[in-house]
């Protein structure tokens, strides 16, 4: 074995140990990311193309943002490293995301932009999930969520996905689908690609609609949240809620 694969090796060692010391916090991003790739490359050194990638793309979390025809187009990053980043993002997509053995209260608008306020109470998943399943899209995303008579989640569904700056939104699609899971109540939910939360005037004129078609069902519209990368937006309770993304990322 030639001293550079031997010194590659031990650098690959040392961080291992390092992280199993002292978890993620013992790492700089690049290592993270240098440790993650470890498993997709195995013999080269990551270093400098871990660095590369979080240089490109502007941070770590930017970097899991990205989907994988952008991440192969950074050098050395072939198919399998950009399938082992972006399946991350997704398995924390999906371990965040909210099910019904999760009993989150949610039984008024006010109830809705506490809860979703409160990012670091013991129900912080659904923000954690709505921040990583709709706040880096480049594109209108719009999705409902279901409850129960107990105001509990029972069901959530991505209904329409539109451009960069609207989505073409159907109420009767809306409430089909909250007749067909027996909801009681719903919320729904879109992003702004634009990187601001607050409602457009549409915004605000589709959620009195909809509260006006889904109450002629005996349905409830608790909230209607406009989500950004950083922030939301209550449109019932009128207020923004922060994200804390720097301490959340």
């Amino acid at each position: 074995m030639d001293t550079k694969t031997n010194n590659n090796l031990n650098h690959r060692e040392r961080l291992r140990n390092r992280y199993l010391k002292g978890g993620r916090k013992a790492l700089a991003d690049y290592e993270i990311l240098e440790l993650l790739l470890f498993y997709s490359i195995p013999r080269k050194d990551i270093k400098p193309i871990a660095k590369n990638l979080i240089a490109k793309h502007g941070s770590l979390k930017k970097v899991f943002d990205k989907s994988i025809e952008e991440l192969e187009e950074t050098e050395n990053i072939g198919k399998n490293s950009s399938i082992l980043i972006k399946l991350v993002k997704d398995i924390m997509i999906e371990y965040f995301e909210p099910d019904h053995t999760q009993k989150v209260i949610l039984s008024s608008p006010k109830a809705v932009s506490d809860f979703l306020e409160n990012e670091f109470e013991s129900n912080s998943e659904l923000i954690l999930y709505l921040k990583a399943e709709l706040g880096d899209k480049s594109r209108e995303f719009f999705m409902i969520l279901c409850l129960n008579s107990l105001n509990q989640i029972i069901h959530k569904e991505i209904l329409f996905i539109g451009t960069l700056d609207q989505a073409q939104v159907y109420p009767r699609e809306i409430i089909k689908i909250a007749l067909l899971k027996n909801a009681s109540a719903i919320i729904i939910i879109h992003n702004h690609p634009s990187g601001s939360s607050k409602p457009s005037n549409d915004d605000i004129r589709l959620t009195d609609k909809i509260e006006e078609i889904s109450s002629d069902f005996g349905i409830r519209l608790h909230d209607h949240i406009v989500i950004s990368s950083e922030q939301a937006f209550s449109i019932k309770a009128n207020r923004f809620l922060d994200f804390k993304v720097n301490e959340i990322s």
